[in-house]
């Protein structure tokens, strides 16, 4: 078998066999036995991609001893092209949303080969050519190019990306006097209270347990959008005791925290604006049952819920900021 020039074998030499080729010998560096006795067929290996072969059979004479070979001038010969390897690249069309058009993914081959494409998963479907969305959650889908009479088929290509579901929107109300908070997804619902999620709060509907800002999010497996969060609820549940005082009420400049009969454990003190926002505060503590803090310059003028730690843990009080 020859992969660049041919030659006749050498009459008198004995060349040995190997059907991998570059492993037998030959009448030159490029040309190497393949296999011989009384054969019609060899699989060889070890042939370079897109290569063109020469392969040529011989009839040859040995002597009893075998250590004289004749050759007949003239052998049989066939001509063929190794196929040619090629690979696909493929672009991932990033997170997607429902209710976006059919769109195409853009892939390639290294052959020029036209690209098919096949929905892996059931949310989504391919149709002349675009991908559509059916459903939310992560969506795969395969790419192939089955090669033809010059290249291999290409190793298929996957691409995973996200099908996000609609934005949920929440509907407030206050039917007896406290929030009940719908989202607008029946399913895969996740309610966040400043942006942290509540634990074990899936349900479709929320009455919020404490003041701040709820939002919800909507997941699929990883796959989510996420509510615009409501204003600050104030829920009107405090940890109120009537020993609690915060005064002057509303204040500008100093408020003082008097906790009554529990001791105050840190000076750390959290205002939390209608926003959500959370301001910090270390007061300057008078006793043990008495802070002053400072908000003058700091705050803006609104409604706010204060925090202090105590014995008996968090004590909140709603304060107006003048």
């Amino acid at each position: 078998l020859a992969s660049e020039s041919n030659a006749e074998p050498v009459d008198g030499t004995l060349y040995s066999a190997d059907a991998k080729f570059g492993s037998g010998t030959g009448p030159s560096s490029t040309i190497f036995a393949l296999a011989k006795g009384d054969i019609n067929n060899v699989t060889v290996t070890n042939l370079t991609r897109g290569t063109t072969y020469v392969a040529t059979a011989y009839e040859y004479n040995e002597n009893i001893a075998g250590t004289k070979t004749d050759y007949n001038p003239t052998g049989a010969q066939v001509q063929f092209t190794t196929l040619k390897d090629q690979a696909i690249t493929v672009t991932n069309p990033g997170a997607k949303a429902m209710g976006e058009t059919p769109f195409a993914i853009t892939a390639s081959s290294t052959s020029g080969l036209p690209i098919a494409f096949t929905a892996v998963t059931a949310n989504v479907v391919i149709d002349a050519g675009k991908v559509v969305l059916r459903a939310p959650g992560p969506a795969k889908v395969k790419s192939s190019q089955p090669g033809n009479e010059d290249y291999s088929p290409a190793e298929d290509v996957e691409i995973t990306f996200c099908v996000n579901p609609p934005q949920p929107a929440i509907v407030i109300q206050k039917p007896d006097g406290k929030y009940l908070l719908t989202s607008s997804s029946e399913t895969n619902n996740q309610w966040l209270l400043n942006g942290t999620e509540i634990a074990g709060a899936t349900g479709n509907t929320l009455e919020p347990p404490v003041d701040g800002v709820y939002s919800v999010k909507v997941d699929f497996s990883g796959c989510s959008a996420t509510s615009v969060p409501t204003s600050n609820l104030i829920t009107g549940i405090e940890d109120v005791d009537q020993n609690v005082v915060v005064h002057p009420n509303p204040a500008k400049e100093v408020v003082i925290i008097q906790t009554g009969p529990f001791a105050i454990k840190s000076t750390d003190v959290l205002f939390t604006d209608a926003t959500g926002r959370q301001h910090f505060f270390n007061g300057r503590q008078e006793g043990n049952n008495r802070l002053a803090v400072n908000v003058a310059s700091t705050l803006i003028r609104g409604l706010y819920v204060i925090e202090v730690q105590t014995n008996i843990g968090a004590v909140r009080k709603k304060i107006m900021i003048d």
